[in-house]
């Protein structure tokens, strides 16, 4: 993914967070606040910059869940969202998900052409998440590297 432009962000540490003080930081400067899911934090983020001032953020979490007749494969869930900068009181500038995942799923999909992939769709309820409404229509991407590589079991 690297070659698609795909980089790591900056870690987040005292120094760079001083970062978030500059009052017209450049996104690569500004590190990533950390996600949980089921308790954990993510153990893959890579950020993909289209523009000066918005980001497309990869997180991917371990699913505890193997492959059948590949042992050390193993799925992995995530999100794709967007950031764009906030600035907040005019002191503080941070990375802030913006609630469309729809529109960062369909900037994402063009990007893994080259992966055996399939689009399921989920049932979903409205989402509301820090006062702004979440936009999700359901969609989630199945992808593999390898061609052929099946599931154990179907996520749900």
């Amino acid at each position: 993914m690297s070659s698609q432009g795909w980089e790591k962000p900056v870690s987040l540490s005292v120094t760079t967070a001083l970062y978030w003080l500059i009052p017209e930081p450049e996104f690569k400067d500004l590190p990533l606040l950390p996600n949980a899911h089921n308790g954990r934090h993510e153990s893959l983020v890579m950020v993909y910059r289209g523009d000066a001032r918005e980001q497309l953020v990869l997180r991917l979490w371990p699913a505890d869940t193997k492959f059948a007749g590949h042992p050390g494969e193993s799925l992995w869930v995530g999100n794709v969202s967007r950031q764009n900068m906030r600035n907040s009181m005019t002191m503080l500038t941070l990375p802030v998900t913006l609630g469309d995942f729809n529109r960062a799923l369909d900037l994402f999909i063009p990007m893994v052409s080259g992966w055996d992939n399939a689009i399921v769709k989920r049932a979903t309820k409205q989402l509301n998440g820090r006062g702004q409404l979440i936009r999700w229509d359901g969609r989630v991407i199945l992808l593999t590297p390898k061609p052929g590589l099946r599931y154990l079991q179907k996520p749900t």
